[in-house]
């Protein structure tokens, strides 16, 4: 008697242990598809966001965001007031549509919008290279850089610098 009653306990424990297995598991699992799901819908999103294209005065927002991280309209609006002469209606304007753009995002801190960028600087740079390169030079690198030749907009330390990036290139 006392072995069967040992041996319930024990299945007691085990059907419990096996219970509480399944159901981390189940967690563990929604967990899983729930990453995954993030996951593939961050990637839909960087993908929607780096086809953002960024007019001239978004690209000197977007500067000043990228060198402080965040910033609020009135910090924008005292740094960028000299060299465009824009008062905070236009920023704010501009910050608005590159909100629904999806170049940059904000949280609210206190009374104040702390907006910060959406895309890395690097990644919209080369971006906006190869839109640059395909309309103008229809893709074509060397085009490019014989333009600059005839035109004699090369210096001496631009061609060394070119020269530096190529043989780079070449170990790669």
């Amino acid at each position: 008697m006392i072995t069967g009653l040992f041996d319930y306990f024990l299945l007691n424990i085990w059907l419990t242990d096996v219970y509480q297995c399944v159901k981390v598991g189940i967690q563990q699992y929604t967990l899983y598809k729930s990453i995954v799901y993030s996951i593939k819908y961050i990637e839909k999103e960087k993908l929607i966001m780096t086809n953002v294209n960024l007019s001239d005065g978004e690209w000197k927002i977007m500067n000043q965001l990228w060198e402080h991280e965040t910033a609020t309209i009135t910090e924008l609006t005292a740094w960028l007031q000299e060299t465009t002469g824009w008062d905070k209606h236009i920023i704010i304007t501009m910050l608005n549509r590159m909100v629904k753009k999806g170049a940059v995002s904000f949280y609210e801190k206190g009374r104040a919008k702390q907006f910060y960028p959406l895309l890395s600087q690097s990644e919209v740079s080369i971006r906006e290279t190869k839109g640059f390169l395909n309309k103008v030079y229809r893709g074509s690198i060397g085009m490019m850089v014989n333009a600059m030749v005839e035109d004699k907009a090369l210096s001496k330390q631009d061609i060394d610098e070119l020269y530096k990036i190529l043989e780079q290139a070449e170990l790669k």
